[in-house]
């Protein structure tokens, strides 16, 4: 009975640190991954926005432009 349990005390001692390990790896690469997607975030936050129908318009006012006849050579 005392082999056994001693076989059991050792596979622990030897597996434990396996899983730690693992653990802290899974654990650091999640880490990772959502200091990525914050930074990701704060990026796009920090970009202007498209002002879309003020851009429609502009173009606009250049299609009439061309249009009349104006040129722009």
């Amino acid at each position: 009975m005392k082999r056994m349990r001693a076989s059991l005390t050792i596979e622990a001692a030897m597996i434990l640190p396996l899983l730690l390990f693992l653990f802290g790896f899974v654990m650091q690469a999640g880490i990772t991954m959502y200091e990525e997607s914050r930074d990701t975030a704060e990026a796009i936050q920090g970009e202007p926005a498209i002002e879309i129908v003020e851009t429609f318009h502009h173009w606009k006012k250049v299609g009439e432009w061309i249009e009349d006849g104006n040129s722009l050579y």
